[in-house]
């Protein structure tokens, strides 16, 4: 029983990833979803389901009907034509739209129940101007000594600029948890760590 429980999980999991370029297309989910309530309400009035699942029919119908889907869908990945094609459809929607591709690594990561693994190296200061620091994550160190330093954009970690900086201007938080640091960063800097003093 728990294999066959398992292996329904997994063909529902493949048809929402399968699925998933397509709801980024239709863009409001909300509105798909009043409009298969307006329909699975017509449906339940139709097939005479409103006086047995009463006022809450059409949602239940509207739940069934999406599990159904996505467990059809999950079957169509299997097929290489489909496959190609949402392939396509992913690569053109994260072409155009960027922020997809983040969305997109969340909802899998989330999906499959993977933790997040943060591609930075460490946490780190950056000397700007002198009196001030700036929260950055170092992404690698040359040979040469010099750091490759991502500063993601507050509010929005997984944009950014990067920066080649000489180690003299670069402090690295090493005793900041690497995933506290960048929580803080995302929530527009709550929560950061406090900065080491400025030497003169």
């Amino acid at each position: 029983m728990s294999n066959r429980l398992n292996s329904f999980k997994n063909n529902v999991l493949a048809g929402i990833m399968f699925l998933l370029p397509l709801c980024a297309i239709l863009v409001l989910a909300g509105k798909v979803f009043l409009a298969l309530f307006t329909f699975g309400n017509r449906l339940t009035e139709k097939l005479g389901l409103h006086s047995i699942l009463g006022a809450t029919g059409a949602s239940v119908l509207v739940v069934v009907f999406l599990v159904v889907l996505c467990y059809l869908a999950g079957f169509l990945v299997r097929f290489s034509v489909f496959a190609h094609w949402r392939n396509k459809l992913d690569d053109l929607l994260a072409f155009w739209l960027p922020p997809y591709r983040i969305y997109r690594e969340m909802a899998l990561k989330k999906l499959s129940g993977q933790k997040e693994l943060l591609p930075y190296q460490s946490a780190c200061w950056l000397k700007a101007d002198g009196h001030c620091w700036q929260p950055a994550f170092v992404m690698e160190k040359y040979a040469d000594g010099r750091y490759l330093v991502f500063i993601p954009t507050a509010g929005n970690v997984g944009e950014g600029s990067l920066l080649v900086c000489p180690p003299e201007n670069v402090v690295l938080a090493e005793n900041t948890s690497l995933k506290a640091f960048h929580n803080s960063y995302d929530a527009m800097g709550i929560g950061m760590p406090a900065p080491p003093p400025i030497q003169a």
